[in-house]
């Protein structure tokens, strides 16, 4: 056969779903890397890393997390991008969360006890 190649060497469609490897992907399952990061924004949101480190140091922590060697901006999103289209695709119910969580993060938002992440969130990219 030709082990899961389709034609001109691209993987058979579903060849690459995420959990391929290990047994079928389910919608309950979380990707490894979002829960990663969402530990790490959680740390940084946190006291006292919240006060402790700048902002370009909570940046260059979650480029360090998601094994970036560019910890500018642009990569950041970027990559924040990617690993959002691939949990979605595969069902992840852990995406909003760590979205949320690590703009707040690369935001330098600070979370009030009445607030919603989601809400600081958006009133910081609307500011």
């Amino acid at each position: 056969g030709r082990g899961g190649a389709g034609r001109r060497g691209r993987p058979a469609p579903g060849a690459m779903k995420p959990g391929a490897a290990n047994g079928a992907a389910s919608p309950s399952n979380s990707s490894p890397e979002l829960m990663e990061l969402l530990s790490v924004a959680d740390a940084l949101l946190g006291s006292p890393a919240a006060d402790g480190y700048s902002a370009d140091q909570k940046q260059a922590i979650v480029a360090f997390s998601m094994r970036l060697h560019d910890p500018r901006l642009g990569e950041v999103l970027g990559r924040l991008h990617q690993l959002a289209i691939l949990a979605w695709g595969s069902g992840c119910k852990s995406v909003e969360p760590a979205l949320h969580k690590t703009l707040a993060v690369l935001l330098d938002v600070r979370i009030g006890a009445a607030d919603s992440l989601g809400g600081a969130v958006l009133w910081r990219l609307a500011r």
